[in-house]
């Protein structure tokens, strides 16, 4: 009995502190500092991403003007294509059309549903809501469907 109990043990042991200590490696063939480098440039890169889709929700719920709009759409657009440029040739080499790179990314991501996709506005606050929201956590006001993606 105590034979089991402990093998038990081991076991907990090591399937607790198995995920805690290994971890996979991705870029394999990379050296540990471009490793680093090269997660350092996809966070940037995904950073850029989400803060074109998020400007492209509020321009459409008219939180920006459309100057406003395009002044940061092409700074963010901007620091994603040095990002995916840095990354490329990080890895490999270099592109020659990233405006449909970066282009191509932001639509795959649209299709695909990444940050907000599916956002609720506040009728009476404009606030965003989550998804499946009921009530505004603001002001109280009743969500619908009709308050989706305005």
């Amino acid at each position: 009995m105590l034979l089991i109990m402990s093998v038990i043990l081991v076991l907990v042991i090591v399937s607790v502190a198995l995920p805690l200590l290994w971890r996979p490696r991705r870029d394999i063939g990379l050296q540990g500092d471009q490793s680093a480098e090269l997660a350092d440039i996809r966070n940037r890169k995904e950073s850029s991403y989400a803060a074109i889709l998020e400007l492209q929700m509020d321009h459409r719920m008219g939180k920006l003007s459309d100057e406003d709009y395009q002044t940061l759409y092409e700074r963010y657009k901007t620091e994603a294509l040095g990002a995916i440029q840095a990354e490329v040739e990080t890895k490999q080499g270099s592109v020659s059309d990233w405006d449909a790179v970066i282009e191509e990314e932001i639509a795959r991501r649209r299709d695909r549903g990444d940050e907000g996709a599916s956002l609720l506005v506040c009728p009476e606050c404009r606030r965003s809501c989550e998804p499946g929201s009921r009530f505004c956590p603001d002001c109280g006001a009743g969500l619908d469907a009709s308050a989706e993606g305005r």
